[in-house]
């Protein structure tokens, strides 16, 4: 199995199962170890599972940015990797969907700001897309909802053109947003929302309440924005 190839702005860290590079992550840039531009990741066979670790300069609120960001660059490391008919979407607040089928989610993590308005000394951000089916996971088709991107076609992706792409993604990226500001993310996410439709209704259960409404998109700062009665 070959490495994966990382821009020269990330410093890569590979990280034995059954460690994970989010926990790791969170654990090593608690502890100062490790800081802006490293990048974890798992030589995990069924899935691409890494880490990314930030240090803000912006209050926490606006740094959440972040992981509305990296959904659009896993979307893109996909979707160049993939065959062309294959459709990606995006879940809010963090899914990512192969045709209409769940493959992956984005986490994220913060330390030392006590709130939203306060500067936050690291942010990680989590990145776990499933490849192919673990051996022992039930058949395919057993959860309607979740899927891996072998089932959808896109068997031929490796794990270290997938963490490859998404590194030069999201980098991408972030470079917009560091010279333009979130509305390009925006843009590009609300583009590929599973529920695109403006006017579409959704429930949503999220942080302790139930919500319902139809769809209105992103704000600025990434929440979803729901119109109620």
């Amino acid at each position: 199995m070959s490495d994966p190839e990382f821009p020269p702005l990330l410093t890569p860290h590979m990280v034995e199962p059954p460690a994970t590079p989010f926990k790791t992550a969170c654990e090593s840039a608690q502890k100062r170890k490790l800081g802006a531009g490293d990048i974890l990741w798992s030589r995990d066979s069924t899935n691409v599972s890494l880490a990314l670790i930030l240090e803000p300069e912006i209050a926490l609120q606006k740094a959440v940015q972040m992981i509305p960001l990296a959904v659009v660059a896993s979307g893109d490391a996909i979707a160049a990797l993939a065959p062309p008919q294959v459709a990606i979407t995006y879940d809010w607040p963090a899914g990512i969907l192969v045709n209409a089928g769940r493959v992956g989610e984005i986490r994220a993590a913060s330390g030392g700001a006590a709130t939203s308005n306060d500067i936050p000394d690291w942010l990680a951000i989590g990145v776990d897309l499933r490849l192919r089916n673990d051996p022992d996971a039930p058949e395919p088709g057993y959860n309607a909802d979740v899927t891996t991107l072998d089932e959808e076609g896109c068997g031929a992706i490796s794990q270290a053109q997938l963490i490859s792409s998404f590194s030069r993604q999201f980098l991408t990226w972030l470079n917009k947003w560091q010279n333009d500001g979130f509305e390009a993310i925006r843009n590009a996410w609300t583009f590929r929302a599973h529920h695109r439709e403006l006017g579409d209704r959704l429930k949503y259960d999220h942080a302790g309440g139930a919500y319902e409404g139809s769809f209105e998109g992103l704000d600025k700062n990434g929440n979803l924005l729901l119109k109620t009665a």
